[in-house]
């Protein structure tokens, strides 16, 4: 599989809330030895962010998500294309979005 037809999709364990105007991304399964000081980082997600976001809540390709964003966003293919594949790798080495295997895969 090239990278171009990898997918990916939300990880469980994140959600994301509109707070005062913002889109917030929130780790729901952040632990800690002493339950009263769980906690966890907060990530604001900026228009990007947040379309990606709502995009893998179903299986998509960096392509799928960067011909949304050219539609969305009026942006070039290779800015959206460039963005769409930052966000994936930052949110990927949060735990909060997973590539997934396709049906025939092994």
């Amino acid at each position: 599989m090239t990278t171009d037809e990898v997918r990916y999709v939300r990880a469980p364990g994140f959600v994301a809330r509109r707070v005062a105007g913002e889109t917030l991304l929130v780790q729901t399964s952040a632990r800690s030895l002493q339950p009263i000081q769980r906690s966890t980082d907060l990530l604001v997600l900026n228009g990007t962010g947040e379309q990606i976001w709502n995009m893998v809540a179903s299986p998509v390709t960096i392509e799928g998500m960067a011909q949304y964003l050219i539609q969305d966003f009026d942006v070039d293919p290779a800015t959206a294309r460039a963005d769409a594949e930052s966000f994936v790798a930052s949110m990927v080495d949060l735990g909060a979005i997973l590539p997934v295997k396709q049906v025939g895969e092994s």
